[in-house]
């Protein structure tokens, strides 16, 4: 092959090397950071609702505010309740025992730090997403912060907002959309949601 023609199929391959790299998954683009953010949404749970104890628990009927946020979540099915005689104050009170009902079991995602039982279903749909416009060649390693806007798109059977007014975590929710804010980080194989820090 004639040195010409080789350096024509050379800049030709270096050509569309160049261009399959500018189009590839590490790419800086709006439509990865997109591609990323709803991958993570289809893995998790998009609604998350708590307890203030972990299951079982007691209350008092003294403990009116207490009872009122177990009470919400026996009226979507998360936990059953039954009277009892419960040990507060230093004496015997009436009050209820909580349990977690078969749907609780099945949307309990554990126990949360410092709250009770994590209940948690639904999926979302990536509507917008903000993010830096590209820059230079990203790194493994590298991360961008994003703002996005989301579209519940199956909503658990228990999320009631007009039941469950005293859990300020389903507030964002409201018409199904949501904000939200997270980093992606580039790795091998694409931009990803960053882990939180526990």
């Amino acid at each position: 092959m004639k040195p010409s023609k080789i350096a024509r199929v050379c800049a030709a391959m270096l050509l569309t090397i160049t261009l399959g790299a500018c189009d590839s998954k590490s790419a800086t683009t709006k439509e990865n950071y997109a591609k990323a953010e709803q991958q993570y949404f289809d893995a998790t749970d998009a609604v998350c609702v708590w307890s203030t104890r972990p299951a079982p628990f007691e209350y008092a009927n003294v403990r009116a505010w207490e009872q009122q946020q177990a009470d919400q979540l026996v009226k979507v099915g998360l936990l059953a309740k039954e009277p009892a005689t419960v040990r507060d104050f230093g004496q015997s009170l009436p009050g209820a025992r909580y349990t977690l009902t078969d749907a609780g079991k099945k949307a309990s995602r554990g126990v949360a730090s410092g709250l009770g039982n994590r209940f948690c279903g639904g999926k979302a749909k990536l509507m917008d997403i903000d993010a830096p416009s590209a820059g230079a060649k990203a790194q493994a390693g590298d991360k961008v912060y994003v703002h996005y806007v989301a579209q519940l798109v199956d909503r658990p059977a228990w999320d009631d907002e007009s039941v469950l007014v005293g859990h300020i975590e389903l507030a964002a929710t409201t018409n199904n959309q949501f904000k939200g804010e997270t980093f992606l980080i580039l790795t091998d194989d694409g931009w990803k949601v960053a882990p939180k820090k526990a």
